[in-house]
């Protein structure tokens, strides 16, 4: 019985792609609110040719257009930004930043937005005086 073997070299993912930098781990915010990641991105042994920020929530990932009212940022190398614009309770979840290098796309680990404090429903206490 003849075998082949296939191996996959996991290491050339740590030596080829570059360096990323999520920060900060994990957010909280008020509902309404902003949340702001950033990211730092170096080169190892290829260049970055282009980046883009992904929301994952529920195992699907998403792509995101920063150029929305929802999404701000910046998507140029080596430091980029991602503001998530009057946070909502479904925007609870991961995100993540991938860059293109010749060899195809890398990930960085994925930070998280925990929790999103607050209601929707805004109450306004007046006071009565005299």
């Amino acid at each position: 019985m003849d075998q082949t073997f296939f191996f996959i070299n996991i290491v050339d993912v740590f030596t080829v792609c570059p360096f990323i930098l999520l920060t900060p781990s994990f957010l909280e915010t008020d509902y309404g609110q902003r949340a702001i990641y950033t990211g730092f991105v170096e080169a190892k042994l290829e260049p970055g040719l282009k980046a883009r920020w992904q929301f994952i929530h529920n195992g699907i990932e998403q792509d995101i257009d920063i150029h929305t009212g929802k999404y701000n940022g910046s998507r140029l190398l080596p430091n980029l930004t991602l503001i998530i614009n009057n946070a909502v309770f479904e925007d609870e979840g991961s995100y993540r930043l991938q860059v293109l290098i010749r060899d195809g796309w890398c990930s960085s680990t994925e930070v998280q937005l925990r929790k999103v404090r607050g209601s929707k429903f805004s109450v306004k206490i007046i006071k009565i005086c005299c």
